[in-house]
């Protein structure tokens, strides 16, 4: 089961019951492109679009948000009582 869907430029999280929380490439909508370059280099490349899984939670995941400030930082929480912070910056880099 999953609780919440949240987008930010091309990428996308889902949280659920299972105690991860996902990091997808998801497709972009008109006016909603990243600022100064695409995460997928040709729209014809195929990629993987799970990016990461986070299992940072011993209990269901019911809460994300970016942040407001930092483009790149996102929190989550669970009903095990944790809040998690994480940057995706380092993983784009990645690719």
């Amino acid at each position: 089961m999953i609780c919440t869907f949240l987008t930010r430029y091309e990428l996308m999280q889902s949280c659920g019951t299972d105690s991860t929380v996902n990091l997808w490439f998801a497709s972009t909508s008109a006016g909603d492109e990243l600022p100064s370059e695409s995460l997928v280099e040709s729209p014809t490349q195929r990629v993987n679009p799970l990016l990461n899984t986070y299992s940072d939670f011993e209990d269901s995941v019911y809460g994300l948000a970016w942040s407001s400030r930092e483009p790149w930082i996102f929190a989550s929480l669970s009903y095990d009582g944790r809040v998690v912070v994480e940057s995706v910056k380092p993983l784009l880099s990645k690719r």
